[in-house]
């Protein structure tokens, strides 16, 4: 070919090939905006498929499920020029459901799932219908699915079985599930505890393993006792804790462990210690309470719920260790869990190597049926650092 005729051909490629570059690059944009910000795609190109059905989901998900007829109908028409879409097939198919027709809303699942199986609505909602339906296997395998395509599933799942689970029509289904994937089961039980469903039902679902004391991940049975006290129905919560392994305190102490040998039961009937940088408490391995005060700020270091009827009691532990008695404090309580009405405040005197036995009687009124017993750090402006190793501590009835 002459020079001529090559450069006359060069000169036809540029019109075409600029084409091209905008029409790539145009729907680059659109793709991008689409999936971000599908309203500033709209005004880009209100006429793309994507775009019709990207404003579609996005009322989807703002308005609960809703979607205006007109968005509806536009993202069924954009169909026949993105035939591969899963979203309108979706929005179809929770239209039909609130209308009555499950088992057609269950077909379009199925579709807009084989159109898009990573798509996770899509498969809660399938999920949502074989729960109800008691189709286990078949939700079993979406909650698989769901787990492989959520980095952390929990965050989506756990929700959403939780509303099942309280759904007496699914409960079943929701169990017989969760009995495949403990950690799950674990995690849906604290939830469930933690938004104070009803102890049964919690119990009903966790199955005997429950009943045992098999601590699933998530702990949720110190989540249920902690739930109930904080609602006030401290007597069934004391109840659940003996069904979770707890025994009752001995005849003569009401405190559990007082010797802090480490005996099996959740708190708040057996002992919370912290350690934060304002102090330490924990057991010691030669026994006892170990109890380390920087007295920079004020703060609970040990503390159990008490079970005490009306009358007069007596505080009494033995310490040892290196505890000034001035600037800052270490002081145990005894208050009211309903009233919080401080029954008793008694601090640790001065104590050098000798250990000593200290006490204090305090009185329980008529209507405090539950008392915190606690050890709390009192900070003062010249900071002292408190160390002591606290034995024995024992509340008995006065006189006895």
């Amino acid at each position: 070919m002459r020079l001529g005729g090559r450069f006359a051909a060069l000169l036809l490629l540029v019109p075409v090939g600029g084409f091209l570059c905008w029409q790539i690059g145009k729907t680059a944009a659109v793709a991008e905006l689409t999936r971000t910000n599908p309203l500033a795609a709209a005004r880009l190109t209100g006429d793309e498929p994507e775009v019709k059905i990207a404003n579609s989901l996005l009322e989807f998900r703002v308005r609960g499920g809703r979607v205006s007829p007109a968005n509806r109908n536009a993202a069924l028409a954009a169909l026949a020029d993105y035939p591969i879409a899963e979203e309108p097939f979706l929005l179809a198919a929770v239209d039909a459901i609130a209308n009555g027709q499950g088992a057609r809303g269950e077909r379009l699942l199925i579709e807009a799932r084989r159109r898009n199986p990573r798509s996770r609505l899509t498969r809660l909602l399938l999920l949502d219908r074989f729960m109800r339906s008691g189709r286990t296997a078949d939700a079993t395998l979406e909650i698989s699915a769901l787990n492989s395509l959520v980095p952390r599933a929990g965050e989506v799942l756990v929700p959403e079985l939780a509303r099942m689970a309280a759904d007496p029509q699914q409960q079943q289904t929701v169990k017989t599930v969760l009995m495949r994937d403990p950690k799950l089961l674990g995690l849906v039980l604290a939830r469930l505890a933690a938004n104070g469903a009803d102890p049964d039902v919690i119990l009903s679902l966790a199955g005997e393993g429950g009943r045992a004391g098999t601590v699933a991940q998530g702990d949720w049975q110190n989540v249920l006792i902690a739930e109930r006290v904080k609602r006030g129905d401290v007597m069934r919560a004391y109840r659940l804790w003996q069904a979770f392994g707890g025994a009752a305190p001995s005849a003569s102490n009401a405190v559990y462990d007082g010797a802090f040998q480490g005996r099996r039961g959740y708190p708040p009937f057996n002992w919370t210690l912290t350690s934060s940088a304002a102090g330490v408490a924990e057991r010691s391995p030669a026994g006892g309470l170990e109890v380390t005060y920087y007295g920079r700020m004020n703060t609970d270091l040990a503390s159990q719920l008490l079970l005490l009827q009306p009358g007069k009691y007596q505080l009494r532990f033995k310490a040892e260790g290196d505890v000034s008695g001035d600037a800052s404090k270490l002081i145990w309580s005894v208050r009211c869990n309903d009233t919080k009405a401080i029954l008793l405040e008694l601090q640790i005197p001065k104590i050098n190597a000798t250990p000593r036995v200290i006490s204090g009687n305090f009185d329980v009124p008529s209507g405090c049926v539950s008392q915190w017993l606690g050890l709390a750090g009192s900070s003062a402006e010249f900071p002292s650092e408190q160390n002591v190793v606290i034995r024995d501590v024992q509340v008995t009835r006065a006189g006895a």
